[in-house]
């Protein structure tokens, strides 16, 4: 799916129409993450927090190919505890592996054992820990023709910075969009 395309809300399931309305800092990327998640077999998801985009996904894994959201975060905010309780009684929780874990001490081997279709980072840099060390360790599960988005590239100018340096070797095609807090998407080639 390309910068250009277009996917129109009454075209998504009334669950993903209800988190665009919404309005969190990631409803402009929502129906471009309900349509990739469609086409996925496996998904990493890097963040939780209030679940908007992890719904988004898993509504995309039921109604497409039946995929696998396996989403690391270590389950400290009471929003995050509220979001898994709200997807297992939406009944999508069927397609979601929860990793409670800090996905900083995720070693690389767990990434290069377990390749996914799709990796979503919706989660700030923290602690001295940059976005360019989450791109990297993400990046290890990438098949040719995945696609990594990381969020929040206007909001936070460094993550965009650590996704350029992450690029530049090659070996990987890039787009922006910058609609609300922006978007980095990097595929591999």
């Amino acid at each position: 799916m390309s910068g250009s395309d277009t996917i129109s809300e009454t075209d998504l399931p009334v669950e993903v129409q209800r988190l665009i309305e919404q309005k969190g800092n990631c409803w402009p990327y929502l129906p471009l993450l309900y349509e990739e998640a469609k086409k996925a077999e496996t998904i990493l998801e890097i963040g939780v927090g209030a679940g908007r985009s992890t719904k988004t996904l898993l509504c995309g894994c039921r109604d497409g190919r039946g995929g696998l959201l396996r989403s690391i975060d270590w389950n400290r905010a009471p929003a995050t505890r509220e979001a898994a309780e709200n997807i297992r009684n939406m009944g999508i929780n069927k397609y979601w592996d929860w990793i409670q874990r800090d996905f900083f001490d995720m070693p690389d081997e767990w990434f290069t054992k377990h390749p996914v279709d799709l990796v979503w980072i919706d989660i700030g840099a923290s602690a001295g820990r940059s976005h360019y060390e989450m791109v990297r360790k993400c990046s290890l599960s990438l098949k040719t023709g995945s696609r990594l988005l990381l969020h929040n590239i206007c909001h936070n100018p460094q993550a965009r910075q650590d996704l350029f340096c992450f690029i530049e070797p090659g070996g990987y095609e890039h787009e922006e969009r910058l609609e609300l807090n922006g978007l980095g998407i990097i595929t591999k080639i």
